[in-house]
């Protein structure tokens, strides 16, 4: 029986898809185990009070306004306000729209 252009049409989109399946499935069995994980180095838990700062022994505040270098506008801040423990183990960071100290950085 002769291929019609259709039939080869067909065969040809039939092979193309069963390579793109190829390449997207992988075979059962042959994905690589993923390495195990380092010791852990470093960690902090945020289990503090809600609404208390962060263990400054492990953590430091950039304080300003004044761009560094890229025009940021915006002024950062040490205030529990924008940096705090909620009392369930997160750090809760809020950006907020004011200027309490009346900064003139921008």
């Amino acid at each position: 029986m002769a291929r019609t252009p259709r039939s080869r049409t067909l065969l040809a989109i039939g092979s193309a898809l069963a390579a793109i399946i190829a390449m997207v499935v992988p075979m059962a069995g042959t994905a690589a185990a993923a390495p195990a994980p380092g010791p852990l180095v470093w960690s902090d838990e945020f289990n503090g009070a809600a609404g208390s700062a962060v263990d400054q022994s492990k953590w430091r505040f950039d304080l300003g306004g004044s761009g560094w270098g890229n025009n940021e506008q915006q002024y950062y801040t040490s205030s529990t306000r924008n940096a705090a423990m909620d009392g369930a183990g997160n750090l809760v960071i809020t950006a907020r729209r004011e200027n309490p100290s009346n900064f003139q950085c921008h």
